[in-house]
């Protein structure tokens, strides 16, 4: 054993070996971490830190298609887009490339049906493509016959996940389900009991 003692089956640390506990914002070996503050999404110099900009802009474009601002506040004013950045750069390779797969498959559509990236096409467009994505046993628009969305249903819902769950744990989306802010909401009553109520 080194630098300490076994007393009752547990290795006891000197002294000097307990007082190197991580302090926060520091890895365990006292490196700064490199998620020791939480970057300012608000700010005006902000940059994507996992997708590109071509990658970032098709994001934004996407979660305000999805959650769009109307007698509430939409993904744009919860900034979801830069969120799941700073979430993606966090999460393990597959996911990562799960998202990216499917965020380039809908670029890729879009390049396919009209000629232009998402970010490019107008909010019609835009609409029309994600709701054949979204309802893959409609008809097709083009051919007028009974279509499966196939591959593009599967990663619109998984877009659609990524967003909603961003949007949804956000202070913005939250409100906009009727949270008030506050964290405790008074005393805990339990259930009303019908016993000794003459039930």
């Amino acid at each position: 054993m080194i630098g300490g003692a076994v007393i009752g089956g547990v290795a006891a640390l000197e002294p000097e070996a307990q007082a190197q506990k991580a302090l926060p914002g520091q890895t365990a070996d006292g490196r700064e971490h490199p998620n020791a503050a939480m970057p300012d999404l608000s700010a005006a110099d902000w940059k994507p830190i996992f997708l590109d900009a071509h990658q970032d802009a098709t994001l934004a474009a996407l979660a305000d298609a999805i959650i769009p601002e109307t007698d509430t506040p939409g993904a744009k004013a919860a900034q979801v887009h830069r969120f799941l950045d700073l979430l993606l750069a966090a999460e393990p390779p597959d996911r990562q490339r799960s998202f990216l797969h499917s965020l380039s498959y809908l670029d890729g559509e879009s390049l396919t049906r009209y000629g232009s990236p998402f970010i490019g096409l107008a909010p019609a467009m835009r609409h029309e493509l994600l709701e054949f994505f979204a309802y893959p046993m409609g008809s097709s628009q083009w051919t007028g016959r009974s279509v499966e969305g196939g591959d593009g249903h599967a990663h619109f819902e998984n877009l659609k996940g990524w967003i909603t769950e961003a949007f949804y744990t956000s202070e913005v989306g939250m409100k906009s389900l009727g949270w008030d802010g506050q964290v405790i909401h008074g005393p805990m009553k339990g259930c009303p009991s019908a016993v000794g109520k003459g039930a």
